[in-house]
C-alpha cells in the first residue's frame, strides 16, 4: 500500500502504472462530472491521518517450455535420464 497526500498525485502514478482508476473503464474521455465524482469517492476514501491508500499487487511468473521430442528435421529426441534416488 501506498499512500499519496493529493488525489491528483494519486492518479499521476495510476496513470504512469498503465491503470486505469475507474471501476468502469470508459474508452473515450471523461467529462468534468465524472471526474469530479472520481476525486470526490477517492476523498473519501481518506485515513484518518489524512492520507489516500493505493493498494497494488504484484504477481511474478515464470514458467518453462517443455524440451523438444523431435528435431528441427524432423528426427525423435529420446532422453535416457538417470533414475533419480
Amino acid at each position: 500500500t501506498v499512500t499519496y497526500a493529493e488525489p491528483l498525485r494519486l492518479l499521476e502514478d495510476v496513470k504512469a502504472w498503465g491503470g486505469n482508476p475507474l471501476a468502469t473503464r470508459r474508452r473515450g474521455l471523461l467529462g468534468r462530472a465524472a471526474y469530479r465524482r472520481m476525486l470526490d469517492a477517492l476523498e473519501a476514501s481518506r485515513r484518518a491521518d489524512g492520507t489516500l491508500p493505493l493498494t497494488f499487487e504484484v504477481v511474478y511468473g515464470h514458467a518453462f517450455r517443455p524440451a523438444p521430442r523431435k528435431t528441427a528435421t524432423g528426427e525423435s529426441i529420446i532422453r535416457f535420464d538417470p533414475p533419480r534416488r
